[in-house]
């Protein structure tokens, strides 16, 4: 099907037919998005509303609004003129029209994936027991300790043990930190220290550290209470994703899907030179 077919083809929705006079006008759509219908002005019988403008910020003063307007009034001419004189059927206009309508239509697909999304979450359910259970399974996670050190690196075993038992040495403080964000070569020997004062000296790739538990405090979970409405949002989140997943594979497999063949293959289809993840 050629450019023309397709723009011919059907009357664009109102999320198109917007963005599509916005790309058509060269300047970023502005206004409010939640259009009422209420006219602003009218050119012969077609009305204009604040769907039809193009601004961006505030427009405090009746001298700017009427400059939008105006603006508007003369899109709607200059567009009403071109489709007269044919110009909307030209290889050069459909090609751009196309082009702004495919891009709208990806976007009034994000929108709505967006919106079935907020759908699917609003469904979800959360018991009591289930939060509890989810407070229990989190808390052994929440406690943790978080450590002070003094290290300092020597080239050998025994120069790291000597430094330990001289006084005035410097040493580097390390923390506080929880035990997984030490260096990871610190973190099996950190974990053996159990009371502040307690001394190590480990290999650290080549060289040794000695180092020395000079603080430490158990970072606990708050009450259940306390962490209810945070505990509710990670659930609720975690469940609709999960449910949104679902639903979109119900969808997949009810769908008829086919690539066409050598598409993945075909650089000439897709930006190449420089590795990027997938939108989702």
């Amino acid at each position: 099907m050629d450019g023309r077919a397709e723009f011919l083809r059907s009357t664009p929705s109102l999320v198109l037919a917007v963005a599509l006079g916005a790309a058509l006008a060269g300047c970023d759509m502005g206004g409010p998005l939640d259009d009422t219908g209420q006219p602003l002005a009218w050119v012969n019988a077609e009305k204009l509303t604040s769907a039809d403008l193009r601004f961006t910020g505030p427009l405090d003063e009746p001298d700017e609004r009427r400059k939008v307007i105006d603006r508007g009034i003369d899109d709607l001419l200059v567009a009403r003129e071109a489709r007269r004189r044919g110009l909307g059927y030209t290889e050069q206009a459909v090609r751009k029209i196309v082009a702004v309508r495919r891009a709208a239509q990806v976007r009034e697909r994000r929108i709505l994936r967006d919106v079935l999304y907020e759908v699917v979450a609003s469904e979800v359910e959360i018991g009591e027991a289930e939060l509890r259970g989810e407070f229990e399974r989190l808390q052994a996670s929440i406690r943790r300790r978080r450590v002070t050190l003094r290290s300092q690196t020597f080239p050998s075993r025994e120069a790291a043990e000597q430094a330990l038992q001289t006084p005035g040495t410097a040493f580097e403080v390390v923390g506080p930190l929880l035990i997984r964000e030490l260096p990871a070569a610190l973190r099996k020997a950190a974990k053996s220290l159990n009371s502040v004062g307690e001394r190590s000296v480990v290999p650290t790739g080549g060289t040794w550290s000695s180092i020395e538990l000079i603080a430490e405090q158990i970072v606990t979970p708050p009450a259940f209470e306390n962490a209810r409405d945070a505990l509710q949002e990670r659930l609720r989140e975690r469940k609709a994703g999960e449910a949104f997943d679902r639903e979109l594979e119900r969808l997949r497999q009810a769908a008829e899907i086919r690539l066409e063949p050598g598409v993945l293959e075909n650089d000439a289809l897709w930006p190449v030179g420089t590795s990027s993840a997938a939108q989702p």
